[in-house]
């Protein structure tokens, strides 16, 4: 599970999210597939809409394999407030309060 935070936005976003999803696309395994490649799901948060805690939560960019049908067309999901994102951070919080190690990347974007 991965689990980005962005602190600032660029103003390059679509770009982004289009080289984002284009490279997920090649590395997440299509829902059924023989190779045995692993479907991924990927969620962007930009850290300022989560801290301090406000409900629901947004998320910035989401990729997962049941989209995949909408980014071969190229439509990208914009931001979205998503009340089932608090089971997702709920649940990455308990596995880290356990032990389990959870992957985050910050990512600090700047306009140009």
């Amino acid at each position: 599970m991965w689990i980005f935070w962005w602190s600032r936005i660029t103003i390059y976003r679509k770009e982004l999210e289009k080289n984002y999803t284009d490279q997920l696309m090649m590395i997440s395994g299509k829902m059924g597939n023989k190779k045995g490649m692993r479907p991924l799901e990927v969620t962007v948060i930009n850290q300022n809409d989560v801290v301090p805690w406000r409900y629901p939560p947004k998320y910035e960019f989401l990729y997962g394999e049941w989209l995949r049908d909408q980014f071969e067309k190229g439509v990208i999901p914009g931001p979205t407030y998503d009340p089932d994102l608090t089971i997702l951070l709920t649940g990455v919080k308990q596995l880290m309060a356990k032990g389990v190690t959870c992957s985050f990347i910050v990512i600090s974007c700047q306009s140009a």
